[in-house]
């Protein structure tokens, strides 16, 4: 590396385009950053339109133009105005569109703005050949130097605003014509850029014009419609530029330079691009492309095409379309002006840039004509005539010079003195040539030499790398052929053009292959006085070194960092370290990091010169202290990571040291944290517990923990955790430091009091295991002490919570603290799982310790005060009396064994193999009562979750009670069942293990939980471990479990202790064995603590101590001795007697058989109603004691339920025994009565009646049943004497009695004597498979059960109990003939016998029964009536219709007809049509009605009085049985069905066939809703519209005219209205035919006049005169109008007015003229007005 410092520059490096002005807007009035840049854009686009329009036809922004338009006012303001620029908060940037039109913008208005600068600078220093510069160095040079002040970006210059826009990594090739591929910078975390800079869009290079001819037309984007801007941006450009002959296709060079932006794979570049270029142009471009691809496919994806590549024209321009864009790329590179007068030979040589233009002055005349003789070749005779002339000048020709030799290293070699080969000067030869330019320059001319090695030499290097590789770099100069044009840099100073454009030309050269040392040493070998006054070369070398920097292999081992250190412009050092420190180590990353920070404060006094139209701004300093606080936050990062770094490795060490401990700790994962800190930081995202870790647990770093935290920003859990465990390691047992800890807690506080908080919840949220009881205090008691200001009152109750657990937990013996201090935050728990674990005093302790903060809590419902306490004691002293019983109705065979209870008791003997053969007294005396083992705290878990049911073999279940056989030895499950598949309680009687101890209410039930069998005590005294867990097992899976072996001898011996009364032990006889076999302590210790201890254990899930809370159990329970100590801590002895009360409610519901019949004979009942009463004296004293009078009285009430109850057991009830509360109810008391009655325990329900103070009555009515059943009829009239009354109303229509009905339903159901039902085999199989049934004819009874039926009727019922009687045994005769002779109400008729006959079937004989009593009917008039009403009311026509019929109603059956059968639901007259026939029946009745011979024996109704007409739509509510009318209105009634039958057959006629004179709206063809078609049953209206219908129906007026009329004249209708209304609805339909044709049919009937003729005229004419089209027939109705006010008056609804004033001024109207005035004023006929008001001025002159 061979870069060395330089210094800065004293003249400007940068020039700011855009420095604010003084006196900036506020940040309240600047727009939106992209509403400013596109403002910018778009008027500075529209000026350099106008002035392209000027200059050329094509309309493109040439030079000319350009210098035209620099100079425009309009152009110095919009420039002006991007000072704007400074002041932009580009947080105003939200959306990605917005940013990518901001910055998409932006780059084309820096563009236009350098340009239209630069060109204003050529013309102003009057170059002789001014031109904006196209090589790709002097656009480089350009680039880097203007600059844009932009919001919070600050300074940025063009190079960089155009990078950042196509993303870094794509090439640029308008920027450096291709001779800069790359330049890949990876924004910092902390860049400005990485905020607020623009998102990646790849079509964005479509839109940037940077000012030359083959850019993308300008363009101004628009977030609205960014997306279709830059979809047509792509698709115009591709169409314009994409050219597709035979088989080549030319691309633009500026796609295929950016063609890593659209190809997956650079291997396969232009077979993808060609793929996107097909996807994105229009269609005549895309059909070409296709058929290549469908080639390519064709020969196995091979290329059958030639792809050719577009030069670009980096001549200036900007074209705004894309019209002329073909004729410029076809025309030769053309240039304003040449940029140079060397010869043509000269000018084709060298390696300067062919094509290209300089922005730099043409060479002198003395440099080209040195120039040129570099062409001509030097021979000895010349050589030897220089010699003679001057050494020197011999020697600079020979160097600049070209000679023929080839390369003669073969000869040469370094250091050989060829003046000493030679003999003389004369003997030189062409070889010698070379020989003396290096022999003058080591001997004669050392300066000389030392120019060519510091300036000349380097130069040369660009195309010759050798040079400077060499030993003796001058001799390998002499010896290499160079270019002609860098040999004639020889004679030139670099401050030449001549120099400076061939330094140029190498660089492009260097640029594209990226040698940045080599670049960097033509740069060094510049001379310092030069190099100061050329600040582009400054940038340049900052540029070249930041991309060394960053260029590919830099990483921690190589020493590109050191590139960093010779950027002399703080800015870009910053930038360039900032983008490449994740290549360097964490250590350098350091060092350089500092050093840019110095470089920058060092420089910050130092400000860039402004642009020609801007002042500098005030505050640019401030835009570098940003800069400067970036780097020192990405310093203070890189700090950390170091830390992280140093804790690793000293962690790493202190593993080496403990390599051969053991166990040896696992410190393999810090390796990661030494190799890079980048990796550090990925770790940190990813693992953060790994690295936080290191820090505190290996490190205990806390306060650099903290700093890393604050870095990555990690959640609030971490943080808060990093001081938490601070605090812990402060309070640590061994070496607490409580003071430190305060302090540390205080200073949280002040600075975060929430973060303080929750670091202080999550202490005391630790496990107890991490934190002690006497901390959880401390940090409690600083909670409540010192920030009670920000907790609300629950949190301050929960502080105040956890010191009442610690307190409790504290009182507690030290031995025992470990059992309980999981429930510190639970103090009620703590308390329960004491009195769970019969630790009473403790719990009164604990309880005692912990009021003084309960006091405190705010919220009573959180205080575990004295009412809680003695709640949770009622709770377990009621578990106290828990019986471990079972409840079933299993019909299982019991043995009792006589077994000894207690020392002194004596023999208690079992009474019977069966609980029903023996009394209550004695059932469960035989239990025994001596104690058993308790369960251990592993009882309480079900183990297995999916495990089948294990089902036990029968032979291992019930094998004999004297031990095991052998070959029958009980096999443990391969998986535990679960709780569900246990063998349930009422499935085992006895234990499934010893088969001995027999389960009872003092020898409890227990469950293995290895194999879910039902085990006594003595066999499950063992535990196993299942999931983790301890759990009760059984001595069977305990042995396979831990002694596979065959020891079935601890079995059988403990068998024999049991029967001979030892007690039972669950471990082996053989001690020494049983250690032997247990090799590891754990289930040893684990059988011990289960026979040591019981404990019960609760934790803070509910759901868990919901299932400890429902397994747990005393072991000495049920014991009323163990309750009362518990019920002696309650601190109310009154409400202590009512639990008490309760308790003895609890244990009278023991009583309760297991079944109806069958007592448990697990429960000793005189046992059971001994402790109720003693329970109860206990109750009575207490309340003796508190002077409670009532509670003594409720205590007496409870001890006469309690002596029932021992009556009822010593009676040996055993259907249903209740519970004291019970016998309170009398409900329930009315129960047990009522099965001792059913039980026909008569005598005990009396006494419990009476004893109870019941109402016999029920009694009785069981007792009278009884006797009906046994036969006893007057013995059952006596019981039911006692409880039925005979009704108060005999008449009513209902059944209230239902003691009657049942009665009578018993008598009814008893056995006729002597009916044999069934006779056969045969028989009873066929009333098995169909039962018989019973009709009412055959239901008769015999003579007693008759009469006593109807003595109960008689004499307790109502005439609806009999006649319902007789009509379910089918005595027609015996209940019509009731109904008459009682005068029953219809209502009993109607209920009793016509509706159960209708839905029978059975009408048929009951109107025969009602004919033979009555031939009449007279006396059923009311009752056919009231069954009118019923049948009518709900809707059941066709029996009505029936009844009318019988009862020869033929009025109202007429009626019936025609409203319920012919008109109902009908919508048209084709449904009439098809019903006509019901009105030829009403027809029929009517006709019948007038016969007299019809009538027989029913008498002809008489006429009446009658207050209204008869209404066809609903029955007469006149009381009548049958309606009455006279011969004349029955005649007319017939007349109009008549009439309605012809309407009916025409209407239905036409509808059919659909020709009418209306076609297009047929009122016969329309559809109405059910039950309205009009007819001619209705109204006037509804008659009306049937004469329209049937006039509008025929195919001519004159089809139903005559029918019409008909109907007019019969029922004298207004003839008039129906005509108006036939003429109305056809004008409506403008049938004017149809309408003369009415008029003539009305004129023919001899009923019309004058009035009639003109009505239907008018009616006509005021339909048509709103319709234009019609006018002409409305003047000729008008014409036939007979009067002349109809005719004015139609005129004048016409609007005809003048005709309207000659008939009134004919007929001498002035009033109608008067009116024709007032409507021509109106409509605006102002001539009529005048002819109006003249004739009604001379009228009224002449009167």
């Amino acid at each position: 590396m061979s870069a060395s410092t330089k210094e800065p520059s004293s003249k400007p490096r940068h020039i700011v385009l855009n420095s604010p002005r003084r006196g900036r807007r506020s940040k309240s009035e600047l727009k939106n950053p992209e509403l400013l840049v596109r403002e910018l854009l778009t008027k500075i686009t529209q000026l350099m339109k106008g002035q392209a329009s000027k200059d050329n036809p094509q309309a493109i922004f040439t030079y000319s133009a350009a210098v035209s338009t620099v100079y425009l006012p309009e152009a110095q303001e919009i420039l002006q105005a991007t000072s704007y620029l400074y002041s932009v908060d580009l947080e105003q940037l939200i959306t990605s569109e917005q940013k990518i039109c901001f910055y998409g913008n932006l780059v084309n208005l820096m563009y236009i703005h350098t340009a239209l600068l630069e060109i204003q600078r050529q013309n102003q220093k009057e170059f002789s050949s001014p031109c904006f510069p196209s090589s790709g160095i002097d656009r480089l040079y350009l680039q880097t130097k203007y600059c844009y002040m932009v919001g919070q970006l600050g300074k940025i210059s063009l190079f960089e605003l155009h990078r950042i826009v196509i993303q870094g990594n794509a090439m640029l090739p308008t920027l450096m014509n291709g001779t800069v591929q790359k330049q890949t910078f990876e924004l910092d975390d902390y860049d400005p850029w990485k905020k607020f800079g623009p998102p990646f869009e790849s079509r964005l290079l479509f839109t940037v014009n940077d000012c030359c001819l083959s850019s993308p037309v300008l363009q101004v984007l628009n977030p609205d419609m960014v997306n279709q801007q830059l979809k047509a941006a792509v698709r115009c450009y591709l169409d314009h530029n994409v050219t597709v002959q035979d088989k080549q296709v030319i691309l633009p060079k500026l796609l295929v330079h950016h063609l890593g932006n659209f190809v997956d794979d650079c291997n396969h570049g232009y077979n993808q691009l060609l793929e996107f270029i097909r996807g994105m142009v229009s269609e005549p471009l895309r059909e070409p492309l296709d058929l290549f691809v469908a080639e390519k496919n064709a020969s196995g994806n091979q290329m059958a095409y030639e792809v050719s590549i577009q030069p670009f024209n980096h001549d200036f321009g900007v074209m705004f379309e894309y019209t002329t864009i073909k004729h410029i790329l076809a025309r030769s590179p053309s240039r304003h002006k040449r940029s140079t007068s060397l010869p043509q030979d000269l000018e084709g040589s060298g390696s300067i840039e062919r094509g290209s233009t300089s922005s730099s002055p043409s060479l002198t005349s003395v440099e080209l004509a040195v120039a040129a003789k570099t062409n001509f070749k030097l021979t000895n005779v010349s050589l030897e005539y220089l010699k003679t002339s001057s050494t020197l000048v011999a020697t600079l020709v020979s160097l600049v010079c070209a000679d023929d030799l080839e390369d003669i290293d073969l000869h040469l070699e370094d250091g050989r003195d060829w003046a000493d080969s030679c003999s003389s000067t004369s003997d030189i030869s062409l070889i010698d040539i070379r020989s003396y330019r290096y022999q003058k320059l080591t001997t004669n001319f050392p300066v000389l030499m030392e120019h060519m090695t510091q300036h000349v030499i380097p130069i040369a290097s660009g195309s010759n790398p050798d040079l400077l590789s060499s030993g003796d770099p001058v001799l390998r100069y002499t010896r290499t052929t160079v270019d002609p044009i860098i040999r004639a840099c020889l004679l030139a100073l670099h401050d030449t053009n001549l120099c400076q454009k061939v330094i140029g030309s190498v660089l492009s050269d260097l640029l594209v292959n990226q040698k940045w040392d080599t670049i960097l040493v033509i740069i060094d070998s510049i001379p310092a006085p030069i190099f100061d006054q050329k600040p582009d070369t400054q940038n340049l070398r900052d540029f070249i070194l930041s991309c060394a920097a960053n260029s590919t292999g830099s990483n921690e081992s190589s020493d590109n960092w050191k590139y960093l250190q010779l950027i002399t412009d703080g800015r870009i050092q910053a930038r360039a370290v900032l983008s490449t420190l994740k290549s360097w180590s964490v250590t350098k990353c350091v060092d350089l990091l500092e050093m840019s920070i110095q470089h920058l404060i060092s420089k910050q006094a130092k400000d860039d010169t402004p642009g020609p139209m801007q002042d500098m701004p005030d505050d640019d300093v401030s835009r570098e202290d940003g800069l400067v606080t970036t780097l020192q936050r990405k310093l203070d990062d890189i700090k950390i990571y170091q830390s992280i770094t140093e804790c690793a490795k000293n962690a790493q060490l202190k593993s080496s040291m403990h390599r051969y401990s053991s166990p040896r700790p696992d410190y393999e994962y810090l390796e990661a944290y030494i190799s890079s800190w980048c990796h550090i930081a990925k770790l940190s995202q990813e693992r953060p517990y790994e690295v936080l870790d290191i820090l505190i647990k290996l490190s205990h770093e806390f306060l650099m923990a903290r700093k890393w935290a604050e870095l990555h920003n990690v959640d609030r859990q971490l943080k808060q955790k990093i001081e938490e465990e601070y605090l812990l390691f402060l309070l640590n047992p061994d070496s607490a430091n409580t003071s430190k800890a305060h302090q540390v807690l205080e200073n949280l506080n002040v600075l975060d009091p929430n973060n303080c908080f929750d670091v202080c919840q999550g202490l005391l949220c630790r496990p107890p295991s991490q934190i002690h009881v006497s901390n959880v205090l401390f940090v409690a008691r600083f909670l409540l002490n010192e920030m009670t200001s920000i907790m609300g009152d629950s949190r301050i109750n929960d502080l105040h919570v956890t010191c009442m657990g610690a307190k409790a937990l504290m009182s507690l013996p030290d031995n025992t603290k470990g059992d309980y201090e999981h429930l510190l935050n639970f103090p009620h728990l703590l308390l329960e799982q004491l009195i769970m674990n019969a630790k009473v005093e403790w719990a009164n302790q604990a309880f005692l310790s912990m009021q003084e903060n309960s006091e405190k809590l705010g919220d009573n419902s959180l205080r575990f005060n004295t009412a809680k306490f003695d709640d949770l004691l009622l709770k377990y002293a009621s578990k106290a009396l828990e019986f471990p019983i079972v409840m079933s109705d299993r019909n299982v065979s019991w043995e009792i064994l006589d077994l000894t209870t207690s020392p002194g008791s004596g023999q208690r003997s079992a009474m019977g193999s069966s609980p029903s053969g023996r009394s209550l007294a004695n059932i469960g005396r035989s239990a025994s009562s001596r104690s058993i083992a308790g369960r251990s705290p592993g009882g309480v878990l079900a183990v297995g979750n999916s495990t089948p049911r294990y089902f036990l073999p029968t032979d291992a279940v019930r094998t004999p009670s004297s031990g095991l056989s052998p070959g029958h030895r009980f096999i443990m499950p391969a998986e535990p069942p679960s709780k569900d598949n246990w063998v349930p309680d009422s499935d085992a009687t006895e234990c499934m293990v010893c088969k001995v101890e027999r389960f009872s209410m003092f020898n409890r039930r227990h469950h293995c939980r290895r194999c879910g069998r039902v085990v006594c005590g003595s066999c499950s005294k063992k535990v196993s471990v299942l999931d983790g867990v301890s759990v009760r097992t059984c001595d069977d899976c305990y042995q396979q479990i831990f002694k596979p072996s065959d020891q079935s001898d601890l079995l059988q011996q403990r068998l024999k202790n049991n029967l001979s009364g030892l007690p039972c032990s669950g471990s082996s006889p053989d001690s020494s064995s049983h250690d032997a076999f247990h090799q590891g302590a754990e289930s040893d210790h684990l059988t011990m603590r289960l026979q040591s201890e019981l404990h019960w254990r609760l934790e803070t899930d509910e759901e868990n101590n919901a299932m400890v809370q429902e397994d747990f159990y005393y072991d000495h329970a049920p014991s009323t001795t163990l309750c009362l100590s518990l019920l002696e801590l309650y601190s109310d002895p009154v409400r202590c007697s009512h639990e008490m009360l309760k308790l003895c409610d609890y244990l009278s519901s023991i009583l309760a058989p297991v079944s109806p019949g069958m007592a448990n004979p697990e429960v000793d009942y005189p046992l059971v109603i001994s402790m109720m009463k003693y329970l109860l004296f206990k109750a009575k004293v207490k309340f003796i004691g508190c002077g409670k009078n009532s509670g003594v009285a409720l205590c007496d009430t409870y001890l006469s339920k309690v002596d029932l109850l021992d009556m009822l057991v010593s009676a040996n009830w055993t259907e249903f025994i209740p519970t004291v509360q019970e016998l309170t109810n009398l409900d329930t008391i009315r129960k047990l009565r009522g099965k001792l009655v059913r039980s026909e325990r008569l005598r005990l329900a009396m006494d419990v009646s009476m004893k109870c103070g019941l109402d016999t009555s029920g009694v009785w009515v069981s007792w009278g049943m009884a006797c009906l059943q046994s036969g006893d009829f007057a013995g059952a009239r006596d019981k039911f004497s006692r409880c039925l009354k005979s009704p108060v109303d005999r008449n009513s229509s209902q059944s209230t009695n239902s003691l009657l009905n049942d009665i009578i339903s018993a008598i009814e159901s008893l056995p006729v004597i002597g009916q044999s039902i069934v006779t056969s085999v045969h028989s009873i199989k066929e009333l098995i498979i169909e039962p018989p049934t019973v009709s009412a004819a055959d239901n008769h009874l015999d003579e007693h059960q008759m009469e006593e039926c109807l003595y109960y009727l008689k004499t307790y019922g109502t005439y609806f109990n009999m006649v319902t009687f007789y009509h379910n045994h089918g005595y027609w005769m015996k209940a019509t003939q009731y109904i008459i002779d009682k005068q029953c109400s219809t209502d009993v008729f109607l209920e009793c016998l016509y509706l159960p006959s209708l839905m029978a079937g059975d009408i048929g004989k009951l109107q025969d029964q009602m004919v033979m009593i009555d031939a009449s009917l007279e006396k059923w008039g009311k009752y056919l009536t009231a069954v009118c009403r019923h049948l009518n009311k709900t809707r059941m026509v066709h029996t009505l219709y029936s009844v009318q019929l019988f009862m020869k109603d033929f009025i109202r059956a007429s009626l019936t007809c025609i409203n319920y059968f012919y008109q109902s639901e009908a919508t048209c007259y084709l449904e009439l049509y098809g019903r006509i026939h019901y009105l030829m029946t009403a027809k029929q009745h009517l006709q019948t009605y007038l016969d007299k011979k019809s009538w027989g024996s029913v008498p002809r109704p008489q006429a009446v009085k009658q207050t209204s007409a008869p209404d066809w739509k609903a029955n007469s509510p006149e009381p009548a049985a049958r309606l009455y009318q006279t011969s004349q209105d029955v005649d007319k009634n017939i007349n109009t069905l008549s009439l309605q039958i012809e309407v009916t057959k025409f209407l239905a006629r036409y509808e059919q066939t659909g020709s009418t004179t209306n076609t297009s709206s047929r009122e016969t063809g329309h559809t109405y809703k059910p039950g309205t078609v009009p007819t001619l049953f209705g109204n006037s209206a509804v008659k009306a519209k049937v004469a329209n219908l049937v006039m509008l129906a025929g195919s001519n007026i004159n089809d139903g005219f005559g029918l019409a009329v008909r109907i007019i004249q019969d029922f004298r209708l207004v003839a008039g209205h129906v005509y108006k209304h036939a003429a109305h609805q056809l004008a409506t339909q403008q049938e004017c035919n149809s309408i003369k044709q009415l008029l003539t049919c009305v004129n023919d009937s001899g009923f019309s006049d004058q009035q009639i003729h003109d009505e239907i005229l008018s009616t006509a004419v005021r339909v048509m005169a709103g319709d234009a089209t019609q006018t002409k027939e409305a003047e000729s109705f008008i014409q036939l109008m007979k009067g002349h006010e109809n005719k004015i008056n139609a005129f004048i609804l016409c609007n005809k007015l003048k005709s309207a004033y000659l008939i009134a001024v004919k007929s001498h109207r002035i009033e109608d003229v008067k009116r024709i005035a007032s409507v021509a004023e109106r409509i605006g006929q102002t001539k009529v007005k005048e002819i109006c008001d003249k004739y009604i001025s001379q009228k009224t002159a002449k009167s």
